[in-house]
């Protein structure tokens, strides 16, 4: 009998080793497939072969999902997410609750995939790594073939990047998304460039990677995500005092006193010609709306739209806040903001505790990169288009700073 139950506990350790290793490969091929695939339904099999894995998992490992589940961070995000699908049934909408339900398990399947991930090997930072090679690839090819074979034009907002103009590889449909989701490597191949002691030669890829993500989210025109990778290096610079940041700041003070004289016009036209693109009128409008409703919100998924002039002569139909916070207080109250505040704060308090950490440097600069992202633009949380911008980065920091088990990764 006890041999029996010896066989029984080796195959589960084998069966949770094999399962852990397509884990990986699934995460692996997840984050990157924006990249290399251009069919839907291969993008969406991928998802949820990761999802189901990891189901898998937490069945073989329950305890390990019941003492994850404790953690205060994510309790306060449980209830957050809780109170999302809660809304759900005040919104008018009869498929609202099936739609943000499904979305919101797959989301907190996928945190909880990657926090189990990142405990069970050290080897996560070289996935990152090896992904941010096939994301730095896709960006230099893109730039290569746009501007140089397709004759793209180099003039002030001329041609939008936003693909890589071969066949559907790469190709993002819109700029913004494009720039979200490569600004997000750009943050942490500069912090892994930043916070770790590498090789001449290595340091030599890593700046030059940073460099292509940096040039393609440039030629993006986002400007909200040129702020906020401006603002997470700056912080990574400011946190790692090395050789390496002071030449960041030194190459960075320079560029802006050349650029600025440069492109005054430019400057001056994004300023105060264009401005906020009618985006001051919507938030005029929402929270006009917003007052109706302001502590349980309209509902999960209750739609705003609002006709837009703007100058010089941009009309639109605006369909979101273009602001997520105004967004979230329109369908989930400033009771739905406050409990994502509350998951925020401890996520970043418990950040700022361990910020001696170099992975957690990294991943608290992809974080606030995050969050400033959806000052402006991003529409939705709860949708695939965020996973490797949005909750890719909460995760990792959330698994970064968990009181046990932390994985501190030495680069040569």
């Amino acid at each position: 009998m006890l041999n029996l139950f010896e066989r029984l506990d080796f195959q589960k350790e084998k069966l949770i080793l094999t399962v852990n290793n397509a884990l990986i490969v699934c995460l692996f091929a997840q984050i990157t497939s924006d990249i290399w695939l251009v069919n839907d339904l291969l993008k969406t099999t991928i998802k949820y072969l990761l999802l189901l894995l990891s189901v898998l998992i937490f069945t073989l490992e329950a305890k390990w999902l019941q003492k994850l589940s404790n953690k205060k961070s994510m309790s306060f995000l449980l209830l957050f997410l809780a109170y999302v699908i809660l809304a759900c049934f005040w919104s008018g909408l009869e498929n609202s609750f099936s739609i943000y339900s499904k979305s919101i398990l797959c989301i907190i399947i996928y945190i909880h995939a990657i926090i189990y991930v990142y405990f069970q090997t050290k080897l996560f930072h070289d996935l990152l790594l090896l992904s941010s090679v096939i994301i730095t690839s896709s960006a230099f090819i893109s730039l290569l073939n746009q501007y140089l074979f397709l004759k793209r034009s180099l003039s002030y907002r001329g041609f939008r990047i936003y693909s890589s103009g071969i066949a559907n590889y790469a190709d993002f449909g819109n700029p913004n998304y494009a720039a979200f989701f490569y600004g997000c490597f750009a943050v942490f191949l500069c912090g892994y460039l930043c916070v770790y002691n590498h090789k001449v030669n290595k340091t030599i890829l890593l700046a030059g990677g940073t460099g292509v993500l940096l040039l393609y989210v440039i030629l993006t025109y986002s400007r909200i995500t040129c702020l906020a990778v401006v603002t997470s290096i700056l912080l990574i610079c400011l946190t790692t005092r090395n050789w390496k940041t002071y030449s960041i700041l030194i190459i960075g003070t320079i560029l802006i006193c050349v650029a600025v004289p440069l492109c005054f016009d430019k400057i001056e036209f994004e300023l105060f010609d264009r401005g906020f693109s009618g985006r001051l009128n919507i938030w005029q409008n929402i929270i006009s709306q917003i007052a109706h409703s302001p502590f349980f919100g309209k509902g999960t998924g209750h739609p705003y739209s609002y006709y837009v002039v703007a100058p010089p002569a941009v009309t639109y139909v605006a369909i979101q806040a273009h602001n997520w916070f105004l967004q979230a207080i329109y369908n989930y109250g400033l009771v739905g903001l406050s409990l994502f505040g509350l998951f925020i704060w401890q996520l970043f308090k418990n950040g700022l505790k361990n910020l001696e950490q170099a992975n957690v440097k990294i991943y608290f600069a992809m974080s606030l990169y995050a969050l400033i992202l959806m000052a402006t633009d991003v529409e939705s949380i709860f949708d695939t288009v965020a996973w490797p911008f949005f909750w890719l980065p909460i995760s990792l920091l959330l698994a970064a700073t968990m009181s046990t088990n932390k994985i501190e990764v030495v680069a040569d």
